[in-house]
């Protein structure tokens, strides 16, 4: 929200907006029998207007039992500022973003497919054992890529060690040899079958 820029139609909307105001204390303590009180500063007029004007003294009291209850060590009076207003708004807007989010994450990726309710029990262990198979199986795999990437890495890290050791005899090393080794260990784990990899000294000769 922001200040109306036009004036005619900023005055008109205080006036709209006090007229609902007294509408809705008038409500809140008729439905619910509580004492309530409204002060309203009209700058356009210079004026202040209190409600309900027809009883000045029920404003007054509620004032002094409000000033009695803030000064009262033991409290008993709680401030409702505009920043906790929009505060409370930005919670509820976090919250609901957040269930809005989860609701799409499980739209995604769904945890129960309704077919399994109408499943017997032998079906599900069949189902059960299945991926129980399949997840074994992936989990061989992947240790047998990361075995097979940690031999070739040991093997190249031999070599760019002895290529590294050649600065004591005052060579300037190449940075861009030393990458193309290490890239190669890691890549060389995805080539194909049946495709021959160039070796360390092959690669060695091919950046001199």
């Amino acid at each position: 929200m922001e200040m109306i820029e036009e004036e005619k139609s900023r005055i008109l909307t205080m006036k709209k907006r006090k007229k609902g105001l007294i509408k809705k204390l008038h409500q809140l303590t008729t439905l619910c029998d509580v004492p309530a009180c409204m002060i309203f500063h009209d700058p356009t007029a210079n004026s202040t207007s209190v409600w309900p004007e027809e009883d000045p003294d029920q404003v007054i009291s509620l004032i002094e039992a409000y000033k009695a209850k803030k000064n009262d060590p033991s409290g008993g009076v709680r401030e409702y500022l505009l920043s906790n207003f929009f505060d409370q708004r930005q919670r509820q807007a976090e919250e609901e973003l957040e269930k809005l989010r989860k609701n799409n994450v499980e739209g995604m990726f769904p945890t129960w497919d309704d077919c399994l309710n109408f499943m017997d029990e032998a079906q599900l262990r069949e189902l059960a054992a299945t991926v129980r198979g399949k997840a074994e199986n992936h989990n061989q795999q992947r240790r047998r890529e990361r075995k097979h990437c940690s031999m070739e890495f040991s093997d190249y890290s031999l070599i760019w060690r002895t290529t590294s050791g050649e600065n004591t005899a005052g060579k300037e090393l190449n940075p861009r040899h030393n990458r193309m080794i290490i890239d190669h260990c890691c890549k060389g784990s995805h080539a194909g079958d049946g495709q021959k990899m160039a070796g360390p000294v092959e690669r060695e000769k091919a950046t001199a």
